[in-house]
């Protein structure tokens, strides 16, 4: 019969980044980055976002689009972030002296950048990041969706938290919007889609006949449509989700539809269902982007918790977690750590001879604690050091945000590591 087979076309869609490459795709490259203690990697991260204005909108739409990227008619920088990068490297590149390896690495690094910036970089981004190192051949750069905080660094590692944190606070999710006629699987990935799957209804039966009878036997078969219909829609969004590994999922459409669709769901997808939102008509792709955000912002807070509460059960049974920096460190060194958790606000200066792959806490020592050569030993920041080391041993990172969204007091979560020293890691096996 018609009304079980309601289903005219399932389309699957691609949707291709403006940007470079994918912030994780970029993430890996630069974790597999050798240190280098001659002459250090450039780090920067950029709010790319254009000033008093809207990002990624633009008046001057006849100019070229290399003309349009960052500046304005007048000549100046629409771009803040551009004039404060552009001053920070000029004060790297003064620190250096009047000569030396480092500084000509720095000035080819400044030039490479500023030209990228200015012509490269795709004029709907709202963030950038950024590691050079001409000495050593290394240039990557990427737009993002999202803006990052704007920070120049020069460090023996690509320094990683920004980029990572970005991943980690916007993990893929998924927005079914449903009708009678259509519906529409969209995967979202900090703040672009990136995949969709579209089914277009049959819309059989059509309403020809006219009397009592013929009335209500047109409603029971549209109505057995509709709910064919939506376990057809379901039973795509189950293998989609499956697929990917999605854990939230936002459902919007008529109140009728809604209901229909969950009836017709299995548990396990009814679980992932993060928030209904009613709407009556179409909603445009951005909107929909505005409306769904805070939503995953929300459900990630509560996957945090839960990471955050299974670190605690572990370290109470006294194995398969370690906490505290000394003894998280001590785990990455050794590639322990399965998951290593990190509270947003950790900060712990410390130290490593890479040529020994050693790390230690705190200003480096007076001698080197392994008889080693202590001009070897460099001063580095352990949040990014830490980072790096869980994503060399294929590490899941999670970074527990110290407060909630928009400004709510501190995150029970939070509290919790906090009392655990900031920092700590779910281990792969014990010693």
């Amino acid at each position: 019969m018609a009304a079980t087979n309601p289903t005219r076309s399932i389309r699957q869609y691609e949707h291709p980044s403006a940007f470079d490459m994918s912030a994780a795709d970029l993430l890996n490259r630069l974790s597999a980055l050798p240190p280098a203690t001659d002459v250090p990697y450039l780090t920067v991260t950029l709010d790319w976002q254009i000033a008093g204005g809207q990002p990624g909108r633009r008046d001057d739409l006849e100019l070229k689009r290399s003309q349009t990227r960052n500046v304005d008619p007048s000549g100046g920088s629409n771009r803040p972030s551009l004039t404060q990068v552009e001053q920070e490297l000029r004060r790297l590149i003064e620190e250096q002296g009047p000569r030396g390896e480092i500084r000509e690495s720095l000035e080819k690094d400044r030039d490479k950048i500023t030209e990228w910036l200015r012509t490269k970089l795709d004029p709907s981004a709202q963030g950038a990041f950024i590691v050079a190192n001409a000495k050593h051949g290394v240039f990557e750069a990427t737009g993002l969706a999202l803006p990052l905080k704007t920070r120049v660094r020069l460090a023996p590692t690509p320094q990683l938290y920004r980029l990572v944190r970005m991943i980690e606070d916007h993990p893929t999710y998924a927005v079914l919007v449903v009708d009678q006629a259509n519906a529409e699987l969209s995967f979202i990935t900090r703040g672009q889609r990136a995949e969709s799957v579209e089914l277009t209804s049959s819309l059989y039966p059509r309403h020809q006949q006219t009397g009592a009878f013929n009335q209500r036997r047109y409603q029971n078969r549209a109505n057995e449509r509709v709910e064919a219909f939506a376990r057809d829609i379901c039973d795509q969004v189950a293998r989609a989700v499956r697929e990917t590994g999605v854990e939230t999922l936002v459902l919007m459409g008529s109140e009728v539809m809604m209901t229909t669709i969950e009836r017709a769901m299995g548990d396990d997808l009814k679980a992932l269902i993060a928030k209904r939102i009613r709407t009556e008509t179409p909603v445009e792709e951005h909107r929909k982007i505005e409306l769904t955000l805070p939503i995953a912002a929300r459900a990630e807070l509560d996957a945090e918790a839960a990471v955050v509460s299974d670190l605690a059960e572990r370290l109470g049974e006294g194995s398969g977690a370690a906490t505290g920096t000394a003894d998280t460190l001590r785990a990455l060194q050794n590639g322990q750590v399965d998951e290593l958790v990190m509270l947003d606000t950790f900060r712990e200066p410390g130290w490593a001879d890479y040529s020994l792959h050693l790390f230690g806490v705190g200003d480096i020592p007076a001698e080197h604690p392994v008889g080693g050569d202590i001009a070897n030993i460099h001063p580095v920041d352990l949040r990014h050091e830490m980072i790096r080391l869980a994503l060399a041993s294929g590490s899941h990172i999670d970074v527990i945000h110290s407060e909630g969204i928009d400004g709510e007091a501190r995150t029970v979560a939070a509290t919790k590591l906090d009392d655990m020293g900031d920092v700590g890691a779910i281990l792969r096996y014990t010693t």
